[in-house]
């Protein structure tokens, strides 16, 4: 399942120049082979079904972290400052960076408290997290919060982001419904997002934490592309109105305004009005957002071109796609590797039928986009639901609680990248 001749080999190479040659002998050595999945190692196949990684790869490992850690922090004059730091810099960037994405899924979505708490235990939740609809919340939280803050926050297990719990009499829904085309009013998710992010910006909760937080949107106009929200291509924007927008699935919540800061630090809708036309309304003008899992659920494509990702921690929560992970993981451990394959070659037809509707433009676009998109990651959690979850979401700590064991197993595998 991995290339052991070649790790063993390279292992050897590797000590052999630590002990007989200088820094710059460890770093030309580190910088060959330095990159993902190097012989295989990160293989899924070959990490199922074991209680811990191989030796051979965790020697691999300790060794390359060894050296690493010897070339940064040597004080000879071998290798002034601004030599480590370009190595470094420029090691990181061969070897990619780690993105953790929660998906959308409704109440279904408290599964990634789980997930992100057994990450935080074990050190090991990566400094890019996104995520759209409730995966965007949980994604807020991350990155508007200190290390400190994160463990003390997560460490109180009655946390709890429930935000369907107040039940509106049926004319006041009738009302809603009628006016805003909304079964729910959105005025409490924003205040809970406003008490959990402290009206940051992207900008300012990447000062902050160090944290790169991204949160997709949906346009509510048909030609407009979705957005990956980042600080690097919406700096001002405040999160609790991102996330608000990531949230408003149609007949939910009603869609949402963008709103920033300027340059004064007043709160003002982030896009000016495309339409001046006093026949419209007020309203008319405004640029309306709503839930990214419709068009783009996990953005892996923006995380790689801004942001040099090129490995995926996926937290799958979405009740009409996880049952389907769930199978396939069924298949392949009790039909064999040739079942597993026709499961996948049944899912890529499915989603080559479904980009084929997009090319031509038929009918059903909107339908076809949702399910050509990408549901899985290099690691990909996926929540055990069951009908009952499924239709009752307001099982939240249920839900949490479910995460963990499948949590802690994953941190295992998290392990190797």
């Amino acid at each position: 399942m991995y290339d052991e001749e070649l790790i063993r080999s390279r292992l050897k190479e590797l000590r052999r120049r630590r002990k007989e040659g200088t820094l710059w002998d460890m770093a030309f050595s580190i910088r060959g082979d330095l990159f993902r999945n190097f012989g295989n190692m990160c293989n899924p196949e070959l990490h199922k079904g074991r209680l811990e990684v191989p030796r051979l790869i965790k020697d691999f490992i300790a060794e390359v972290s060894t050296q690493l850690k010897m070339v940064c922090e040597s004080e000879t004059d071998e290798l002034v400052f601004e030599e480590k730091l370009a190595f470094v810099r420029e090691s990181r960037h061969a070897f990619g960076r780690t993105a953790l994405l929660l998906s959308g899924g409704a109440s279904l979505g408290s599964f990634h408290m789980g997930v992100v708490r057994t990450l935080i235990e074990n050190k090991l939740l990566p400094q890019i997290v996104a995520g759209s609809s409730v995966g965007s919340i949980i994604c807020s939280i991350v990155a508007t919060r200190t290390w400190t803050e994160l463990e003390s926050f997560f460490i109180d297990s009655s946390q709890t982001l429930n935000v369907f719990d107040k039940r509106d009499g049926i004319i006041a829904l009738t009302k809603r419904v009628m006016t805003c085309g909304a079964l729910y009013d959105i005025s409490k998710l924003q205040k809970l997002l406003r008490d959990l992010t402290s009206n940051l910006t992207f900008q300012e909760a990447y000062e902050r934490t160090g944290r790169v937080l991204g949160v997709t949107v949906c346009s509510a106009r048909k030609h407009e592309p979705p957005r990956c929200l980042n600080y690097l291509t919406s700096p001002h924007v405040i999160i609790w109105s991102a996330v608000t927008a990531s949230c408003a699935f149609p007949c939910l919540f009603e869609a949402q305004e963008l709103m920033a800061k300027d340059r004064f630090g007043h709160i003002v809708p982030f896009h000016t009005p495309f339409s001046t036309d006093a026949e419209h309304g007020p309203g008319a003008s405004k640029r309306w957002w709503r839930d990214g899992s419709l068009e783009m659920d996990l953005p892996m494509m923006q995380l790689k071109e801004l942001f040099n990702v090129n490995h995926f921690i996926v937290s799958q929560t979405n009740p009409h796609v996880s049952p389907f992970l769930r199978m396939k993981e069924i298949i392949r451990a009790y039909g064999g590797r040739l079942a597993g394959k026709l499961a996948h070659l049944a899912e890529m037809e499915v989603k080559y039928r479904c980009n084929q509707v997009l090319e031509l433009g038929l009918p059903l676009g909107g339908v076809a986009k949702f399910f050509a998109q990408d549901w899985e990651g290099d690691v990909t959690i996926v929540m055990p639901a069951t009908i009952a979850q499924v239709i009752f979401t307001q099982r939240v700590i249920k839900c949490e609680i479910d995460a963990r064991p499948q949590a802690e197993t994953f941190t295992a595998t998290a392990e190797l990248h």
